[in-house]
């Protein structure tokens, strides 16, 4: 159709540019002047006319050729002239069976802990540690003023010598011997020791405070395991606290810069109704009491959920966004809530339908409402 319309114009052009021309021979053969010089005079004027009309003709034959190319390509971009719509590339939204991540905030503790008590009474004179040394067995962490230990000690020999003195026939029989061994033992016990191997507390008491067996000076912590403790939510509790056992092992800990403990969870216990202990091998004490971590499990549980790719996920105003081709083949905005990271995919909690179609790329700048072509391994 477009090329008929095309010839025609041309062809009106022609005839047009055939009229001037015969118009312009008439004026220049009719002319009535006598003479030879007055005709070639005039037969110039009507020739130069002629000319102007020739390529007048000639320019908008040319006009109407270059108006007629820009139709002409134009045609190509679809009905009327319009552009067809951008080509987006879009993903399904599916539902799987995928395994599900469970975090949960957690407060590091020792397995065991030990407390450093004096065995007497007295006045501390030194304290031979810091918070956080590695001590051993036996290690001497404080010291107790000695001086009346030592004044009792001298006289408890002085007894004895007395009673060594006076014969077997004295009446003190064994008491002064006994009396010394005391003596000696209380003297000895002015060195207060770690009675167990680990990473001490701070000492809770400087020197000179009065301080008797009922005294805690400070604690020895043995960080190898740690116990993680953790609290479940109410659902959290009904899908996974039957199956401690079978999770437990899963079970692992993630601190705050994202690394992963090397050791898994090797025993689990359900204290109380929510509160969960998992004990973590700890070897080299890497990990430290009060640290921020997060007790990790990643546990299949039998559930479907719908999944998209990690790309067609944008951040709004509002929270996460993805872009739909929606009925119409028209683009839109959707809120979407977001649930378990699974690779490159991610669960979609709401917002969604299995089947929809999601935009992955090409659509940078597009508005809602305008109208695409999907393309991808869904799109018809």
């Amino acid at each position: 159709m477009l090329h008929a319309a095309t010839r025609s114009l041309l062809g009106l052009v022609d005839a047009e540019m055939a009229k001037l021309e015969s118009d312009a021979d008439f004026r220049a053969g009719s002319d009535p002047a006598p003479h030879s010089l007055l005709r070639l005079q005039q037969g110039s004027a009507f020739g130069g006319e002629r000319m102007m009309r020739t390529r007048a003709a000639g320019s908008v034959k040319c006009s109407l050729v270059f108006a007629l190319g820009l139709v002409s390509l134009g045609a190509g971009c679809g009905p009327e002239g319009e552009m067809e719509p951008p080509v987006v590339l879009v993903a399904p939204v599916e539902r799987r069976a995928v395994a599900t991540t469970f975090e949960w905030p957690a407060q590091l503790e020792p397995a065991r802990i030990t407390e450093v008590r004096p065995r007497l009474r007295g006045h501390l004179a030194a304290v031979h540690f810091a918070g956080g040394d590695r001590v051993g067995v036996g290690q001497l962490l404080f010291t107790i003023d000695d001086r009346p230990y030592r004044a009792a000690l001298r006289a408890a020999e002085a007894q004895a010598e007395r009673a060594r003195a006076d014969g077997p026939e004295a009446e003190a029989g064994d008491a002064p011997d006994a009396a010394l061994l005391r003596a000696r033992l209380a003297l000895t016990w002015t060195h207060v020791t770690a009675p167990a191997a680990g990473f001490a507390a701070p000492p809770r008491y400087p020197v000179g405070t009065g301080v008797g067996p009922e005294t805690v000076l400070a604690t020895v912590a043995d960080l190898d395991p740690l116990v993680a403790t953790f609290e479940l939510g109410e659902d959290e509790r009904r899908r996974l606290a039957t199956d401690l056992e079978r999770h437990g092992p899963a079970l692992q800990l993630v601190a705050a810069d994202g690394g992963v403990h090397r050791e898994r969870a090797r025993r689990v216990r359900l204290d109380g109704e929510r509160t969960l202990r998992a004990e973590f091998p700890n070897p080299g004490a890497t990990l430290r009491p009060g640290d921020p971590v997060r007790v990790r499990l990643r546990a299949a549980v039998g559930e479907e959920a719908l999944v998209v790719p990690r790309r067609a996920l944008h951040e709004g105003p509002e929270g996460a966004v993805a872009r739909v081709v929606a009925a119409g083949g028209v683009v839109e905005t959707r809120r979407v809530t977001l649930g378990e990271r699974v690779g490159d995919l991610v669960g979609i909690a709401a917002g969604l339908a299995a089947g929809e179609r999601v935009v992955v790329g090409g659509a940078a700048g597009l508005p809602d409402g305008a109208a695409v072509t999907p393309a991808g391994l869904d799109a018809d």
